[in-house]
């Protein structure tokens, strides 16, 4: 048992081995060369592809293994080689492949049977070499020469003592395969012609390397087919073959993603599975060789050429992505080519081009390509450096934003955000803090307070939005420099102001914010919050309507504000225009979903909550040109000035009967939670429709938080409705049909004998960027709003006339001209 023990113990730290890389500028298949310029070309058309060898090694593996742990003698294997299963083998001449092992060799097997097996895979592997193949089936008169793998001699890890010598016996069309350990060796070497294999660089897995590249290469010809340019391999789908790449020396890859030009798309009818599938299994057995990958580390792009067809490989994202660009090398973008499609924000720039000298910038925003090219934007304006904090409730971050953020140096740029966790009642979401960005070593501590609690979106971005402004005031006292806050949604600035005005000290609002307050001195912690921040924070920029109302309120109950805090919210761009884009982009959303339900919104009868706010009267005037006024509802507090076409009340109670009847389509965009669970059980027994969709256009999550409450009562503790009946609720997830995308998920009401099913569109989260968001063209003018308004802040304060301490709107207390 102890010998067991120890050589388990040895294999286990083989298994370690390439965590060391190698640099010897050699690759096991291929010819790597260095051409002018310094690139590196890896010539791998001479790779000979063999199927059926992985098949093959197994079965002999299997049954070496047995006889060896079962047999008292030499042990002899030998296994077939089928002309359909390995064809390319069988039309070399060999019908079989006899291994033979004496008995002192072969007692060692089951000892070293992992290490054993990843040695014979290897040879087998090897074969397809193409000097190898030459040396054991010479294509001239000439006779074929053995291939001896000292695995002991060449593998400085090597802890089995074996060396395998591999010979082709033309007489018997046979292949033999002799075990030798360096311990006890028979073979006359001398009296053998062989070549010996100077450079062996193994791998220990068991991965499928030919079917994982039929799989990548038909989803390539697919991608081709359907007229797209990349194809993703991730993880979840090839999870053998990244943990094959993770073992070579990529530990921190995710994904494989393959990108080509219109040139492929055009050739790919033509060139035929085999040809394609031919090019990526040469591609991927180079994947795992050290000296590559080291290479790639060091940020070197490498050329794969294959008889014309090419290859460019890089490493992106923190090494996180494997880039395998396909003809031509891959397009990078950045954040230059997200400004360069505002022009009005470049206008901004111009005209303060060193407002934010000596400045850092926390943003707290949505993460789109407008975004990025503000942040660009605020770089060129010299801002010192920015932390951005992303406003994403649910959804993959797209590609290209990831390659952009994960090639930005950290020292300037940093990125945040949340991740969402189904709860176990498969309606809610408590969420964690997303390691898909930057680094997260100085937010630990509150990755490990989300991680223990269940904090809803709206509270644990208030958490780590404070988290950063902490630390940033930190540095900037520090440092003798100042910050500003530029949010969407008031996540953080509201609950400073009321913080600095309610007299908390810093203790109190470290505490408040989940803070650590070890990082804090104990002399700091004791003064109060706002006498520690003044000194460094210019003010907040806020976006959003709901943010404007939220400062608004805390200036309404202190009669004042602690920071000045100016907005675009209410400016007469955001009310007239924007306005109605993101009601185009939230109804878009919404139909794009009904539509691969099979639904359409034309039929439907629609409730607008908050149907007098800007983006109420903008669905409201939208709406009845789609669905016609007789099938509109509006509820608003605010009453219309002239007695509207649709149907108004001042809440939802106040809908008459037959109003529930017919009402089949909720859209909120009021910014608060105004369906109770009584009108909610009044609409489920009213209604005469069998499908009931609802919908938030709103910038927070909290628009149908009472339905979300009613519907996990009902499904923790059924309860009977007002009619006496007990209403079984079933959950189901609403997917894409081509993406497979999360879509939001179906409660499927069943009570007496009626069936509801109440369709929740992003499971009640803002619709709002579930695909593309507004147009550019739009944000454009907005983005430049926005950054106008946060010079105009910075550059008041360092000219020390700082502006005061109140909510201060565009085109309202700051006009355009200012």
């Amino acid at each position: 048992m102890r010998k067991i023990s120890v050589n388990q113990a040895l294999n286990d730290l083989i298994d370690d081995r390439r965590a060391e890389r190698s640099s010897s500028g050699q690759v096991v298949m291929g010819r790597m060369k260095e051409e002018p310029g310094g690139e590196l070309v890896v010539d791998i058309s001479k790779i000979r592809v063999m199927r059926g060898l992985n098949i093959l090694a197994e079965s002999l593996i299997k049954s070496l293994i047995e006889k060896s742990v079962f047999g008292h003698c030499d042990v002899m294997a030998e296994q077939r080689v089928d002309p359909d299963l390995q064809p390319e083998l069988h039309a070399a001449g060999v019908r079989n492949v006899s291994f033979f092992a004496r008995l002192t060799v072969a007692e060692s097997l089951p000892y070293f049977n992992e290490t054993a097996g990843y040695q014979i895979r290897y040879i087998f592997n090897a074969i397809q070499n193409d000097e190898i193949y030459a040396e054991l089936f010479p294509s001239t008169n000439l006779n074929s020469r053995g291939v001896l793998f000292p695995f002991h001699r060449v593998d400085s890890h090597d802890k089995t003592g074996f060396f395998y010598l591999v010979e082709y016996v033309p007489a018997g069309h046979f292949l033999r395969i002799t075990l030798e350990s360096a311990q006890d060796p028979r073979l006359r070497l001398s009296r053998i012609p062989h070549r010996v294999i100077d450079y062996i660089d193994l791998i220990h897995t068991r991965v499928d390397i030919p079917s994982t590249a039929s799989s990548i290469a038909q989803g390539v010809m697919d991608a081709c087919l359907s007229q797209k340019s990349a194809y993703t391999a991730a993880k979840a789908h090839f999870g053998d073959f990244v943990s094959f790449l993770n073992k070579a020396g990529l530990t921190d890859l995710e994904v494989l993603t393959f990108s080509w030009p219109t040139e492929l798309i055009k050739k790919a009818p033509t060139m035929g599975m085999l040809v394609l599938n031919t090019h990526v299994i040469r591609i991927l057995y180079l994947l795992g060789d050290s000296s590559l990958i080291a290479q790639l580390a060091q940020g070197q792009t490498i050329r794969l050429e294959d008889d014309g067809f090419s290859c460019f490989l890089d490493l992106s994202q923190r090494n996180r992505c494997l880039n395998l660009a396909l003809l031509a090398p891959r397009i990078k973008s950045g954040l230059p080519e997200c400004l360069v499609r505002m022009p009005a924000v470049m206008g901004c720039v111009a005209d303060n081009s060193s407002v934010f000298r000596n400045t850092r910038v926390l943003l707290i925003h949505h993460l789109t390509s407008e975004v990025l090219g503000c942040i660009q934007a605020l770089v060129n304006m010299g801002a010192q450096s920015i932390d951005t904090l992303w406003v994403k409730y649910a959804g993959a971050v797209e590609p290209y934003a990831k390659e952009i953020m994960c090639s930005l140096p950290e020292n300037i740029f940093r990125f945040h955000g949340l991740t969402p966790v189904l709860e176990p009642d498969g309606l809610q979401y408590s969420f964690l803090l997303s390691e898909e960005y930057s680094v997260i070593k100085d937010l630990e501590p509150l990755a490990g307070t989300l991680g223990a609690t269940s904090m809803r979106f709206y509270e644990a971005m208030r958490a780590l939005a404070g988290h950063l402004m902490l630390h940033i005031a930190m540095t900037c006292r520090q440092n003798g420099e100042t910050f500003v806050i530029i949010e969407d949604g008031g996540y953080i600035a509201p609950a400073i102001n009321r913080l600095c005005l309610e007299q908390r000290t810093l203790a109190f609002a470290a505490d408040f914010f989940h803070f650590p307050a070890s990082f804090l001195s104990e002399e700091d912690l004791a003064r109060p919050f706002q006498q520690w921040l003044y000194p460094v924070l210019t003010g907040s920029v806020e976006h959003t309507r709901n943010g404007y109302d939220a400062l608004k309120g805390v200036r309404t109950e202190f009669g004042k504000l602690a920071f000045p805090s100016t907005s675009i919210a209410i400016s007469n761009f955001k009310v007239n225009c924007e306005s109605r884009e993101v009601v185009y982009s939230c109804l878009n959303a919404v139909e794009s979903i009904m539509n691969h339900m099979g639904f359409a919104l034309s039929g439907r009868s629609v409730l607008v909550l908050g149907a007098q706010g800007a983006l109420g009267r903008k669905s409201m005037e939208i709406l009845s040109q789609r669905v016609g006024s007789a099938n509109l509802y509006g509820v608003d507090l605010v009453r219309p000035v002239n007695d509207p076409d649709w149907t108004y009340a001042s809440d939802p109670e106040s809908l008459s009967r037959k109003s529930l009847k017919q009402i089949d389509l909720v859209f909120g965009v009021v910014g608060a939670s105004i369906c109770k669970p009584e009108w909610i059980e009044q609409l489920v027994l009213a209604t005469e429709k069998q499908h009931l969709f609802f919908a938030s256009g709103s910038t927070k999550t909290v628009e149908f938080a009472q339905l979300t409450e009613w519907l996990l009562e009902q499904l923790r503790s059924p309860r009977p409705l007002s009619n006496g009946e007990i209403p079984r609720v079933k959950l189901s997830e609403i997917l894409d049909p081509k993406t497979g995308i999360h879509q939001g998920r179906s409660a499927c009401l069943h009570f007496g004998s009626k069936t509801v099913h109440l369709h929740l569109l992003a499971d009640l989260m803002p619709v709002n960027f579930l695909y593309y968001g507004v147009p550019s063209e739009t944000m454009n003018q907005v983005m430049r709003e926005l950054l106008e308004m946060s010079s105009l802040l910075v550059k008041r304060h360092s000219e020390n006339s700082p502006l005061p301490g109140d909510l201060l709107a565009l085109d309202h207390e700051i006009q355009k001209t200012e």
